[in-house]
């Protein structure tokens, strides 16, 4: 693929107590615990020669705070707004909320290996939780939306379960996306992306008579942690 396009990185949020405890976490307003902001930090550290000129964060205070940790670190950003998108909340689980995550991991797993289909596809048999349709539709709500100048660089904090659909989504749906890369063992790499402050990066080419190009440059990169 050629130089042009823009990129546009997508951030995990640092650690929360629920995380830490393995407690399901949607639309409960949890802040950084003190793990979280040194994660935060530390990936801002990492990221501070990166230019970016738009940067976009769910209305939750963990990836509010995980935005501001890496823009107060940068050498170009840290005068930009954060806008705030409910779009790029994470999937809302509905009664499974403030319970063990495994909950659904284990639900999950078993409806995936019946089904032969991705767990991110499964749906709980709950009428408050959002289904799979449903949150496929909020996120190309969003990711539609995205666009850049040739070069530009476009931050975006989210949730673990937000960007591991849009990567799989970019992969599956061939009819809408080119999707390319160099990075091999993809599916365990997008795994990672449901660590704490894990980048993940691709580059954009819109083509009004075809295909949207996309290049993924990095996936689920913890390697500010170590």
């Amino acid at each position: 693929m050629d130089n042009t396009g823009f990129t546009v990185t997508f951030v995990r949020h640092g650690e929360t107590d629920h995380n830490k405890n393995n407690i399901m976490q949607t639309f409960t307003d949890v802040p950084l615990n003190e793990t979280g902001y040194t994660q935060a930090n530390l990936l801002g550290k990492k990221l501070k020669d990166f230019h970016f000129t738009k940067v976009y964060s769910s209305d939750m205070i963990r990836t509010q705070e995980t935005a501001k940790c890496i823009l107060s670190n940068s050498e170009y950003s840290q005068t930009l707004s954060v806008i705030l998108d409910p779009r790029v909340q994470e999937r809302n689980f509905g009664e499974l909320e403030g319970q063990n995550g495994l909950i659904w991991v284990k639900k999950a797993i078993e409806w995936s290996k019946k089904e032969r289909k991705s767990i991110l596809q499964y749906d709980l048999e709950d009428r408050a939780a959002e289904s799979y349709k449903e949150f496929v539709s909020r996120i190309f709500s969003f990711f539609d939306e995205i666009d850049g100048k040739p070069g530009e660089n476009i931050l975006v904090v989210s949730h673990g379960l937000w960007i591991m659909t849009l990567m799989e989504l970019l992969t599956i749906q061939a009819d809408r996306f080119d999707f390319h890369t160099s990075l091999d063992n993809m599916k365990e790499r997008l795994r990672e992306s449901m660590k704490n402050t894990a980048v993940t990066t691709i580059k954009i080419i819109k083509n009004s008579n075809s295909k949207t190009n996309i290049e993924l440059l990095t996936c689920s990169d913890i390697s500010h942690l170590s």
